[in-house]
């Protein structure tokens, strides 16, 4: 990947958006990788497949070990319901999805996109390099 204007103006884009991102995830319920869980078994909600622990954990990034440690503490607050069936463990939200925090967090993620997407299609009419 060369080192060009264009692409370093392209990278602070992304930065800031991942940044305002982050931003939005230390401001939900639950400490930065419980919330990350959290969204993870969302998707599964969403999307009508609950998942199993391996999903969630690639779906994190994080161990399997430190999925089931985030989603015991979910289960404890009762936002999560965890089926143990013969090899497969799958998760699945307790109760509605949306809380008081989601919709704002999703409200912020969406604008930074949108911001992200419109700041880049005008880079590219620009001419930088």
């Amino acid at each position: 990947m060369k080192n060009t204007p264009r692409e370093r103006a392209k990278r602070c884009i992304l930065i800031e958006m991942m940044l305002s991102i982050q931003e939005a995830i230390s401001k939900l319920e639950y400490p930065g990788e419980v919330s990350v869980v959290l969204m993870a078994v969302r998707l599964g909600h969403y999307s009508g497949k609950p998942m199993d622990i391996t999903s969630l954990a690639g779906a994190t990034s994080l161990p399997r070990t430190t999925v089931l440690r985030h989603l015991r503490t979910l289960e404890v607050a009762e936002r999560v319901h965890i089926s143990r069936g013969g090899r497969r463990t799958v998760v699945t939200l307790n109760g509605r999805a949306d809380t008081a925090r989601t919709a704002p967090f999703y409200r912020r993620v969406e604008v930074s996109v949108m911001e992200a997407y419109r700041d880049l299609s005008k880079l590219d009419t620009k001419a930088i390099d």
